[in-house]
């Protein structure tokens, strides 16, 4: 199930053609994303729940302006969302669960999980979307 990262929406919205690997260094995914439209989404791939790496690289690519949309697949849960939002994803397709914010009932406990905070003190790889 996609999640619009920045309004807590379920969205329809099949995975982008080009999906990086976390694991993968800076130069190999650099090669990837050479030949690719800034407004083309990219996948980034976590092999698991505690590797960082996948936040780096997409802090990277949203820095860098390459892309527009970032979406986070593989290994992620919703405990995660937040830490997503902050390194630049905007769509995340977690596993469907009852009770999680995959499940569509529950919107406002998405909008609780994606912004916790009333503010940030340290800056992001995103622009706050106050459209909200």
């Amino acid at each position: 199930q996609a999640i619009c990262l920045h309004s807590g929406e379920h969205i329809k919205t099949d995975l982008p053609n080009l999906i990086l690997d976390s694991a993968d260094d800076w130069n190999t995914c650099e090669r990837n994303l050479k030949n690719i439209d800034f407004n083309e989404q990219v996948a980034i791939k976590f092999e698991t729940f505690t590797d960082g790496r996948g936040y780096s690289l997409a802090s990277r690519i949203k820095e860098r302006k390459i892309v527009k949309n970032l979406h986070a697949i593989g290994q992620i849960n919703e405990e995660l969302a937040y830490f997503l939002i902050r390194s630049g994803f905007d769509v995340a397709h977690f596993p469907i669960r009852i009770n999680s914010i995959s499940d569509k009932g529950m919107i406002h406990e998405a909008k609780k999980l994606l912004k916790p905070f009333s503010f940030n003190y340290q800056s992001a790889s995103i622009t706050e979307n106050n459209d909200e």
